[in-house]
């Protein structure tokens, strides 16, 4: 398992090249948007959020968003070291956990100045106004998008590989469910009327029990 040293440099060095493989189709944009989610995704978006790391230090005053996610995950677990899957995560739980934290502050706002707070039906209104804006970002934007998600796998993958071992390990009671249903080595049934010999026993010797039987008569 390699050092959080280890993975910031090799997140430092391999942005620049990552981002050039998409000068041919991108342009200058595309290399400057790609390097910058590679970084994005190895030194704030790490694997290693799920516990105390350089990773989670570099959030500074925000790093309390993700308490949550470190105490719910133990570290190395399928949800946040997988590929695919653990980005995926991250960037759910970052949406969510933003979003939660703006609702807290405007509740907060809204009861410092005495108006009222947000209800379902703004909150339904802002969800139509945003899926629009997103649709529409996605349709003018799709390449330089997929080269940022791209960007930000890329960076997992590479802490992956850094780690020795890229998938990740499965949760505890999935890996005792493995062990009860992997096939282990069968036990010998003692035949009938053999009487099994256990090392911890010695074997009486045949002149003490002699010895024994002409004391009693």
């Amino acid at each position: 398992m390699a050092s959080g040293r280890s993975h910031d440099q090799a997140t430092r060095r391999l942005a620049l090249p990552f981002g050039l493989l998409w000068a041919p189709w991108l342009g200058l944009v595309g290399v400057a948007v790609a390097a910058a989610a590679f970084l994005v995704g190895g030194l704030w978006l790490s694997p290693d959020l799920d516990t105390r790391s350089r990773a989670t230090q570099r959030w500074g005053p925000l790093g309390w968003l993700w308490w949550p996610y470190r105490r719910g995950l133990s570290h190395r677990s399928l949800l946040s070291h997988s590929p695919v899957i653990g980005t995926a995560g991250r960037l759910t739980y970052l949406a969510l956990a933003l979003l939660l934290a703006a609702l807290m502050a405007q509740g907060v706002m809204a009861l410092a100045s005495g108006s009222a707070p947000l209800r379902r039906d703004d909150l339904a209104a802002a969800a139509q106004t945003a899926a629009p804006w997103l649709a529409n970002l996605w349709q003018q934007q799709r390449p330089l998008i997929l080269a940022a998600l791209l960007g930000l796998e890329a960076s997992s993958w590479l802490h992956l590989l850094q780690d020795g071992d890229p998938m990740p390990r499965w949760p505890r009671p999935l890996r005792a469910l493995a062990r009860s249903l992997r096939p282990g080595p069968r036990r010998r049934r003692p035949q009938p009327g053999r009487r099994r010999f256990l090392p911890g026993r010695q074997r009486s010797q045949p002149g003490r029990q002699g010895g024994r039987s002409g004391r009693q008569n």
